[in-house]
């Protein structure tokens, strides 16, 4: 089937995240630190406390994309990810949520969702990742990278099925590390947009009961930042093209006579 190149295409990089941090958890099991205590839920960023990072003041000398960028990195500090890694229902199995609120119109969260050209180049431990075909809305994604602690890493690699509805991408797997079927999407809201994931995980290695989970929640987070910092990134580059756009041309429309 051939590959649209100029379609956008739901990345399922929490998957790859799912994938890389288990084989991460394996393969560091000897080496690495003792699970860090669990981390307090995240509470509202209305509430006490929380203290949004002020703008980027217009004197600063940045360029529009620059300040754009910059003030949309100063608002996520307000808006903390939200994750929850649970046992599943069967044994072995875990169920994700996950959800985040990002400083971006929707199209700009959706684009940086499905930016697959740029994927590699942002997302942490990711080596390749590509739309090997297209057939309707479904789209046979191949991801591919390296994951571990220290100098032990090791090789991952998924193959998924993705299926598009608007701002909704659901997905299964078709073959690799990692059993796993899901759904993502966007919405607009007031000031952004928010995101969600939700996923039942069945890694197909042992992991260690309490390492485990640890380095799979460990490495969603660090990727989902990297997926919201890639969203204030194509927000300047939004602002800029804006800029730069020419003004639509006026007309003197003539005076009536009389």
């Amino acid at each position: 089937m051939p590959v649209h190149a100029s379609r956008f295409v739901p990345a399922p990089a929490h998957t790859w995240a799912l994938v890389a941090c288990l084989l991460c958890a394996t393969a560091g099991h000897a080496a690495a630190e003792p699970p860090a205590p669990a981390s307090p839920p995240a509470s509202n960023p209305s509430q006490p406390g929380l203290r949004p990072a002020p703008p980027v003041p217009a004197s600063s000398g940045l360029s529009s994309q620059e300040r754009a960028a910059a003030d949309c990195r100063a608002a996520l500090t307000s808006h903390p990810l939200r994750i929850t890694l649970s046992p599943g229902e069967s044994s072995g199995a875990y169920a994700l949520h996950l959800e985040f609120f990002a400083p971006v119109p929707v199209r700009v969260a959706w684009q940086a969702m499905t930016d697959y050209d740029a994927m590699a180049s942002y997302m942490p431990d990711m080596q390749r990742s590509v739309v090997q075909a297209v057939d309707g809305d479904t789209l046979r994604v191949l991801q591919q990278g390296s994951s571990g602690v220290g100098p032990l890493r090791v090789s991952v690699r998924t193959l998924l099925d993705v299926t598009l509805h608007g701002h909704v991408a659901s997905w299964v797997t078709v073959s690799g590390d990692l059993d796993t079927s899901g759904q993502a999407r966007a919405e607009a809201r007031d000031g952004g947009s928010v995101v969600r994931y939700t996923a039942l995980l069945r890694p197909r290695m042992w992991l260690p009961p309490l390492l485990g989970p640890w380095f799979l929640r460990r490495q969603i987070q660090r990727q989902m930042t990297a997926l919201r910092e890639h969203m204030c990134v194509l927000l300047g580059q939004a602002a800029q093209t804006a800029r730069a756009a020419p003004a639509s041309p006026t007309r003197d429309v003539p005076a009536p006579t009389r």
